[in-house]
């Protein structure tokens, strides 16, 4: 390895963040000696703790101290002063993506990427390979339920890793087996247009090594545009019959979904999920095309897929009353929110009322339009301020975008409500039989915790609810 050669101290600037936790957890296991530094407390950084990584919450030259290796993500801005003593210090600086990279390519690496639904396909691939006793090692976006974190160091030959796309990262990886679950209009304070993005998609298809092969949503006119860009074998998957892997007889439940897979039109019998939605099924396809490139028997296939509990913040139930239920979400994007709002199709309620937290002031900026379109089937919206996730405010650019877009549409049931006034309005507002759908990228996680705490000691002491 020849960045991690011959190098013992690595220090990670913004190790709270959920990609670079998980590269810190896998070198301190593997015997490195890994600090960090971050500028929030979080349930991450305790995870980091309790794994030997000393992490100090405040960015300062100091933290390098005898550093041999600094790890940065693109969240870090270039004048942050731990980079700019490294810099000075003459120590090597590099992106996470390239630690990520060398690490995986050490191993048969599968590389999981698309817009809407990395993080989910990678854990379940993780848990396939995991039930397979092909003993993985495994670095995904989100805490994994059914392992209690993002990053597992495995001894088997494969390694399976959430691909980040947001800053082109993702092309320094060269995966056995690459995934592609869609691609969409996404991160265009990096990209220029989708144009622009389903060309690095290509060149991300192109990375997967010789005797692999690529793993795609057939039915996503994008991806139909980049396969025409690149000279890969591929499998595609959907709900179409001519595509290589569909969905057939699908029942969508309240939290659970099943249903009939083909493979080139051979049955392959009935999957069962314990998460919602027709994007999960989807996700899941993606999965059994990985379990039949490698040979991985189908009913090891099928039971995997049922044990897998989902991720945290994602569709995860915080608190359910007789009365009302609270969820939350990490949908972010129009996309993501209109599947997610989708799933409650299948629910019996009065009221569906979402809370959404808008994620950066560029996605604000531009897809306002399609923020507009993605809350259908929600009876009341509510809008709180842009989380920035380290951005400069953009003059003109608020959660007033949405709520204007929003009204646009004809959906008129909408209003702001400031973060530090949520609490508040929300206790005026819900009543017996709602539904409370908490969606954001921000620390909306954390307040819908905070307000299932609220509530239930209020149904505890006086059974308003």
């Amino acid at each position: 390895m020849d960045l991690l050669k011959g190098k013992k101290r690595i220090h990670f600037v913004g190790i709270g963040g959920i990609g670079m936790s998980g590269i810190a957890q896998l070198l301190v296991k593997k015997g490195f000696d890994i600090s960090g530094s971050d500028i929030k407390d979080s349930d991450i950084i305790g995870i980091l703790k309790s794994s030997g990584i000393k992490v100090f919450l405040n960015h300062n030259f100091l933290n390098i101290q005898d550093s041999e290796l600094v790890v940065y993500s693109s969240a870090i801005s270039p004048d942050n002063p731990e980079l700019i003593a490294a810099r000075e210090k003459g120590i090597p600086v590099v992106m996470r993506a390239k630690v990520l990279a060398e690490l995986m390519n050490e191993k048969v690496g599968i590389a999981i990427s698309g817009a809407h639904g990395k993080t989910t396909t990678s854990s379940m691939t993780a848990l396939l390979l995991k039930e397979s006793s092909l003993n993985p090692t495994v670095a995904v976006g989100g805490i994994v339920k059914n392992f209690s974190n993002n990053a597992l160091l495995g001894e088997g030959n494969f390694f399976v890793i959430e691909a980040d796309e947001s800053d082109g990262s993702f092309l320094y990886y060269r995966p056995f087996y690459s995934v592609i679950t869609n691609i969409d209009k996404e991160h265009l304070d990096y990209y220029r247009n989708i144009d622009e993005i389903i060309e690095a998609y290509a060149k991300f298809a192109d990375n997967t090594k010789k005797g692999g092969k690529l793993i795609c949503f057939g039915q996503d006119k994008n991806i139909q545009k980049m396969l025409r860009l690149i000279n890969k074998k591929y499998l595609n998957y959907g709900l179409d019959k001519s595509l290589d892997i569909y969905a057939d007889d699908i029942k969508l439940e309240r939290l659970s979904s099943n249903f009939n897979c083909f493979f080139r039109n051979k049955p392959l019998g009935r999957f069962f999920l314990n998460v919602p939605g027709i994007h999960n099924v989807l996700n899941s396809l993606a999965v059994i095309g990985i379990g039949i490139e490698l040979c991985i028997d189908l009913n090891l296939i099928k039971s995997a897929l049922l044990k897998f509990d989902g991720i945290e913040r994602r569709f995860q139930i915080k608190l359910e009353l007789e009365s009302i239920t609270v969820i939350d979400d990490y949908a972010h994007h129009p996309s993501e929110i209109q599947a997610t709002i989708k799933v409650f199709d299948n629910w019996p309620k009065e009221r569906l009322i979402t809370v959404f937290q808008p994620h950066r002031f560029t996605r604000t900026k531009y897809l306002t339009e399609e923020f507009g379109k993605s809350f259908a089937g929600s009876n009341l919206v509510i809008i709180t301020e842009i989380y920035a996730a380290g951005e400069k405010p953009i003059p003109g650019v608020s959660a007033d975008l949405i709520i204007q877009a929003l009204k646009k549409n004809g959906h008129l049931n909408c209003l702001f409500v400031p973060r530090q006034e949520l609490m508040s309005v929300l206790l005026d507002i819900v009543k017996k039989g709602d539904i409370l759908l908490m969606l954001g990228a921000g620390d909306i996680g954390r307040f819908s915790t905070e307000f299932s705490e609220v509530l239930k000691k209020i149904k505890y002491h006086s059974d308003k609810l």
